[in-house]
């Protein structure tokens, strides 16, 4: 997590698998110490976990040497830890005095070691902060930006939905008016043919009209049905405008309970 192993290229990201095969070795060996003596196991172990320590650092060295501030620090920790390794080692051995740091650097090394990786850890997370509250701005500027496409769509709507609204209203009044006059005119001619003789002649101007009076009606009827289906149109564009309000729906008792 402080090098972010696998993301940072191909390079890192062939590591990072090295990395996860030396693991499951590392797995396997501490498994395999059940059925094995301690000093078998231990010499494998050790290098093991020396090539996997080495690899960790060169990791950290290539993400330091890119930019990445966490991996400066786990680089700093490792160092600060080896030297206080170091230095009971060298005291062991003879080639430097015995003074408290050198019996207690491995403990100082270590504890310097966790303080840095919290370090490191802390600015790992302001990262993912800052980086979280860029990203909830640039949502929130696209929220804006959606937000003022929509309030200009929903305009030209409302100006579409007046625009077609006075001629429907018209059209409405039109067809009204040119049906009522059919009727009267429907009944007009046929009291014309009230105690005239029904000859074939008569007959056939009373069909006559009687299929052009239907035609007429069949028109006026299909205008309706026009006018009233562009009506719901615009009726549902100033309902989602909100000209009117809130839009008005018509719904059974049983969904209104």
């Amino acid at each position: 997590e402080y090098l972010s192993m696998g993301t940072n290229g191909s390079g890192n990201l062939r590591a990072y698998r090295y990395l996860r095969l030396l693991s499951n070795v590392l797995l396997f060996m501490a498994f395999a110490t059940l059925f094995v003596s301690y000093a078998t196991a231990i010499r494998p172990i050790l290098v093991l976990e020396l090539l996997t320590t080495i690899l960790c650092v060169t990791i950290g060295v290539l993400n330091w040497r890119a930019g990445s501030r966490e991996a400066m620090l786990y680089i700093v920790s490792w160092l600060v830890f080896w030297v206080g390794a170091l230095a009971i080692i060298s005291s062991k051995l003879g080639f430097v005095a015995t003074t408290a740091f050198t019996e207690n650097g491995l403990a100082l090394g270590t504890g310097l070691q966790v303080a840095l990786l919290s370090f490191a850890l802390a600015d790992q997370l302001k990262a993912m902060e800052h980086a979280k509250t860029k990203a909830e701005r640039k949502a929130g500027e696209l929220q804006q930006n959606l937000n003022a496409e929509l309030e200009s769509k929903l305009y030209l709507f409302s100006s579409v939905a007046h625009e077609l609204n006075n001629p429907l209203n018209y059209i409405s009044l039109g067809s009204d008016g040119l049906k009522s006059s059919a009727q009267n005119l429907t009944k007009q001619v046929e009291s014309i043919f009230v105690g005239v003789e029904s000859t074939p002649e008569v007959q056939r101007v009373s069909e006559a009209f009687s299929a052009e009076f239907g035609a007429h009606d069949k028109s006026l009827q299909n205008l309706q049905i026009g006018v009233r289906k562009v009506a719901v149109v615009i009726g549902e564009m100033r309902g989602l405008t909100g000209v009117d309000g809130d839009s008005w729906y018509p719904i059974t008792l049983a969904e209104s309970l």
